[in-house]
């Protein structure tokens, strides 16, 4: 379950006051958002906000792992980030 964090207060309303799906698809799009951005920018106590204290997250490869605070500190052992230097791409444009 994800908790809505203050600084979406706004934006997201509590669960018991949404009203149809289209409020629903939106709440949920906003609060993805706000998480994996967190994530991306390795901010583990924002991240760690929209996550329920007793949460269940269940990995293909790693099986569960219980609670908040042992998933965001697994999410801090195992989170990559592109070192500087190391992202490389090429362009082919074909006419």
């Amino acid at each position: 379950m994800l908790f809505v964090c203050p600084s979406f207060a706004q934006t997201v309303p509590p669960l018991d006051k949404i009203q149809n799906q289209q409020e629903l698809d939106s709440a949920i799009t906003a609060l993805d958002a706000a998480l994996f951005d967190a994530y991306n920018k390795c901010d583990l106590d924002k991240f760690a906000s929209y996550i329920d204290e007793n949460v269940e997250f269940y990995h293909d490869q790693g099986g569960v792992t219980l609670g908040r605070a042992t998933l965001t500190d697994s999410v801090k052992k195992n989170i990559q980030l592109a070192a500087p230097g190391t992202v490389s791409s090429l362009f082919r444009y074909t006419n």
